[in-house]
């Protein structure tokens, strides 16, 4: 009898287990799949990381610290020059926002495709694409605003001062068209004519395509994405770089490229570097010597014994004013009138023995006026390290600056 209760008791249990692992098991099989929004979630995701990648490759190789131009012919290619048999100026005209499709392969990537396998689309505010040589807006830096607004079917700002958007289309409405390339064609070619610009209206609402359409220096863009982000019906997903996002990137790239200029510069010197300038974007002073102040733009100096010595910086960052924010200083023993370099420990304490320092500032906060107050935009007491009004060498040391601040400052030791 024991036994046989026992065995009702054991099958109790495994019919109860099957119950719950078949309960469980319709659950799973209920589960929806991956809704449009979330798969186009991670590929705005990596288009967005991609760019913000591009800027910083192209802050450390030396060039302009911009986001390549939209593709036009559907092959993944930045298009800056003119295409041959279409556009003459497929970036657009100097200054303008641009919208084409997402330039996959300027970005090392497969043609990435959204929810309903299409391409994705791109726009660029006009002074941060990395336009021809001849076209390109200059004095672009971490203080420089986006002009793209995006908002809302309701008119509502999501974003401001927006430098980029990626799309993700919505289903097809309207006169939007949709479907693959015809066979031979570039992955991501659009219809009829084959140039995304002209065609972006046909694909993305006439509201959204007035950039390609006319010679348009800022740009609204409409989307339902925040508003209503399950109703498929209504506009496109967007992604955005915001102004802040860009200086955010760009000023790190900058502050090492800063640096390296720096160090390159005593292979010529005998190990010494340039005294500082009194103002952004000046000339070293020597007569008295500065020691601490601005990073200078140039520094001729006559060596009574090894001759000129000099510094000049970098042509694109020249042009850009990145070294408009940026502090510098130098150990005096290791400026260009010392007979040789001694490190200093004083200087940065936690970086040990170095030979000067150089901090770049990050985006300018609202209200803060960097230009002649510049001092003002710098964090904590690193600001009475690089007042150049303070005769001598800095007493007060340099700190590390705290990330978890919004002026997020970079200090880079020079050895």
């Amino acid at each position: 009898m024991k036994a046989q209760r026992g065995f009702v008791a054991l099958l109790m249990m495994v019919l109860v287990a099957v119950g719950v692992f078949g309960a469980m098991a319709a659950w799973v099989a209920s589960e929806p799949p991956p809704s449009v929004q979330s798969i186009n979630r991670v590929v705005l995701a990596q288009a967005k990381e991609a760019l913000l990648a591009y800027v910083v490759e192209a802050a450390l190789s030396g060039q302009n610290t911009r986001l390549p131009c939209p593709n036009i012919t559907g092959d993944g290619k930045a298009d800056a020059a003119s295409i041959p048999g279409g556009a003459a100026k497929p970036c657009g005209l100097a200054g303008n926002t641009q919208l084409g499709l997402l330039p996959w392969n300027a970005l090392s990537l497969p043609p990435l495709r959204d929810a309903y396998g299409e391409c994705l689309w791109y726009a660029v505010d006009g002074q941060f694409k990395n336009a021809l040589a001849s076209e390109i807006t200059s004095g672009v830096n971490a203080d420089t605003d986006g002009r793209i607004t995006i908002k809302d079917e309701a008119g509502h700002v999501l974003a401001d001062k927006v430098v980029a958007v990626v799309f993700a289309r919505s289903t097809q409405t309207g006169s939007q068209a949709h479907g693959s390339s015809a066979s031979g064609t570039p992955p991501c070619a659009t219809s009829p004519s084959g140039d995304a610009a002209q065609d972006a209206a046909d694909y993305l609402g006439a509201s959204n395509a007035a950039p390609a359409t006319s010679a348009v220096t800022s740009a609204t863009f409409l989307s339902a994405t925040e508003l209503a982000p399950d109703k498929a019906s209504l506009s496109h997903q967007f992604i955005w770089i915001t102004a802040d996002e860009f200086a955010a990137v760009a000023m790190r790239a900058n502050a090492e490229a800063l640096k390296a200029t720096l160090q390159a510069s005593t292979a010529t010197t005998t190990g010494l570097f340039p005294f500082a300038a009194a103002a952004p974007g000046g000339t070293c002073q020597y007569q008295p010597p500065l020691y601490r102040g601005f990073l200078p733009v140039s520094c001729k100096y006559p060596d009574p014994v090894l001759g000129p010595l000099s510094f000049t910086l970098n042509a694109t960052l020249q042009a850009d004013k990145w070294h408009e924010l940026a502090f510098y200083a130098v150990a005096p023993s290791c400026a260009f009138d010392a007979p040789g370099c001694v490190s200093n420990a004083t200087l940065i304490p936690s970086k040990g023995l170095v030979k000067g320092a150089l901090l770049a500032r990050s985006r300018k906060l609202s209200g803060q006026d960097c230009g002649a107050q510049a001092l003002t935009c710098l964090e904590g007491t690193n600001k009475l390290a690089f007042d150049p009004t303070q005769s001598g060498w800095p007493s007060q040391p340099l700190i590390e600056p705290d990330l978890a601040l919004p002026s997020n400052d970079i200090l880079k030791e020079l050895k």
